[in-house]
């Protein structure tokens, strides 16, 4: 690293180091010094959230004629939510190892790199911003595996090592700032929260102040994954009840300033419960998915709640509710789990 570098790259750290907590995020303080450090066209940040519409662009701002734009956020947050298949080109909410806190190029990008989305991304949204033929800069500042900001720099010219190194030189400071920003703002450590997450052997969630996902276990990204829309209304339904028969037990995290974060856990059957169902299902023959339907039934949950869980349409969950009746001879609900749960196994 030349010289000249170390001394901006020494100017921005210290920067980061002198800027008080009650003014807006040093990302936006900063925002001449980072555009300067990463001699781009275009300086930009964004951070996301996860809702029932999908992921959305929470806050974007940034430097430059172009970045003004941005800045603005409606035309980038429009163009966002229209291409949810392909942006974004990594998971925000359970980032993957290789891309936390790492530096890449777009122009660098290989069959191994992890911004080919971001290309097919670009195709799309870049003629709306004057971004044609740009090479991207950037870094994907975590806290633990969730996403907190997404900062770098675009440019016609392609980065070369030097903006990577000391791009990559800087993310450890970011992060540690960032993640003191977070604290004074009220919200939990990802890192810890993380370890915690991991310990339940079901799916697991912390959910903000609005209901918004903001970190998870490997579970639960399993289940992200598979049905973002129907676990995004699990989460709600389970939000806004305490029955036991909610899909989800949410729990808020006390000690909270300002209040609201809490952790949702995926419920099961009491193992009695469980047992019972599978050997009904046994002895009356029923299919594999019939026998699923019967399990949560038998934990008390409604067709609209086991159509989310198990991720399909309630008049699906209807075809099977009808079928065990048949299969087990009875014209109710009631009837049916009487005769689980007196079964002799």
């Amino acid at each position: 690293m030349e010289t000249s570098d170390k001394h901006l790259l020494k100017d921005v750290v210290a920067s980061l180091g002198g800027l008080t907590l009650d003014k807006p995020s040093a990302l936006l303080q900063l925002r001449e010094q980072l555009y300067t450090l990463l001699r781009s066209e275009m300086y930009i940040y964004y951070s996301v959230q996860h809702t029932l519409q999908g992921v959305e662009v929470k806050t974007v701002g940034g430097f430059s004629e172009v970045a003004r734009r941005f800045q603005q956020g409606r035309q980038f947050k429009e163009a966002a939510s229209r291409l949810q298949s392909l942006w974004p080109e990594y998971n925000s909410l359970h980032v993957e190892p290789e891309q936390q806190n790492r530096v890449f190029t777009l122009q660098s990008a290989s069959a191994r790199a992890p911004l080919t989305r971001a290309k097919s991304f670009f195709t799309e949204i870049a003629p709306q911003f004057g971004l044609d033929g740009y090479d991207q800069i950037r870094a994907l500042i975590c806290d633990g595996p969730a996403l907190m900001y997404w900062v770098g720099g675009m440019r016609r010219e392609r980065y070369s090592a030097r903006e990577v190194k000391l791009l990559a030189s800087l993310v450890p400071h970011l992060q540690k700032r960032l993640r003191l920003e977070r604290a004074v703002e009220g919200a939990p450590s990802l890192t810890l929260l993380a370890g915690i997450l991991d310990s339940f052997g079901r799916a697991a969630f912390l959910l903000g102040p609005r209901g918004t996902v903001e970190a998870c276990n490997a579970l639960g990204l399993q289940r992200w994954e598979t049905d973002r829309q129907g676990l995004l209304q699990a989460l709600a339904d389970s939000r806004r009840s305490a029955n036991l028969a909610a899909p989800f037990e949410v729990t808020p995290l006390t000690g909270q300033e300002p209040a609201g974060y809490s952790l949702a856990v995926q419920r099961r059957a009491p193992p009695s419960t469980a047992t019972q169902a599978e050997a009904a299902a046994r002895r009356w023959a029923l299919t594999p998915r019939q026998s699923e339907v019967l399990a949560l039934l038998v934990d008390g949950q409604t067709n609209r709640q086991i159509a989310a869980y198990l991720r399909c349409a309630e008049r699906t969950v209807e075809i099977h509710v009808t079928a065990i009746f048949k299969q087990a001879q009875v014209d109710n609900r009631a009837t049916l789990i009487a005769n689980v749960l007196t079964l002799d196994v």
